[in-house]
């Protein structure tokens, strides 16, 4: 009785999911969302005051690789972020803050991850939490932040929508000038190592 129970859980969940999928990534989705853009690479799925939004932006000139951010980059960015949102604020007397930004990994890329809160209780009824995480990979900038009117716990169904993920495009290749370097000075190692010994075998 209680397999049977269980599956009929099982199978109920999978009917309030929808994939959706197209050449960039594929994403589970609540089935109560309802999709209200799909356009100029940017998707929007809502329900309600919460919403799921997607854009994807071209990466092959800006060549941003958040696998090789340091502690100072990730702070930079958070305050590119805040600045950038509260700069388009300013008429509305609303001052959002970026908290708990840092690198983690999603399906194995690495992504920066990012929490806004928006306090705007006054104007609309409601505060609004986001999370965002934004991958970086060889052709796009693909920037994904779910927002609700409430709290966002470890009971959330962000935590299944984002891990659902799969972002189609590849990885980076580390050519930093760091990874450059490391080889620079491996190979001169190699080639004093090998003078030496020529020089030992003469003597």
């Amino acid at each position: 009785m209680k397999i049977i129970f269980i599956i009929l859980i099982f199978i109920l969940n999978i009917n309030n999911i929808k994939a959706y999928e197209n050449n960039y990534f594929s994403i589970d989705i609540p089935q109560d969302y309802i999709l209200e853009t799909e356009e100029d690479h940017s998707y929007k799925w809502i329900r309600e005051n919460n919403y799921i939004a997607i854009t994807i932006s071209n990466n092959k000139e800006l060549n941003y690789n958040i696998s090789t951010y340091t502690k100072t980059d990730i702070e930079n960015q958070r305050k590119y972020i805040e600045n950038n949102i509260n700069s388009k604020l300013e008429d509305f007397n609303i001052k959002v803050s970026v908290n708990n930004i840092k690198k983690i990994k999603l399906n194995n890329k690495d992504v920066l991850n990012y929490s806004i809160y928006w306090p705007t209780l006054d104007s609309t009824g409601y505060n609004t939490y986001q999370i965002g995480n934004v991958f970086t990979t060889n052709n796009y900038i693909t920037t994904i932040v779910y927002s609700s009117d409430k709290e966002i716990n470890d009971d959330s169904e962000y935590y299944n929508i984002i891990n659902s993920v799969i972002i189609k495009d590849d990885n980076i290749k580390n050519n930093n000038i760091y990874s450059i370097l490391i080889f620079i000075v491996m190979l001169v190692l190699i080639i004093v190592g090998y003078i030496r010994r020529h020089k030992t075998k003469k003597a």
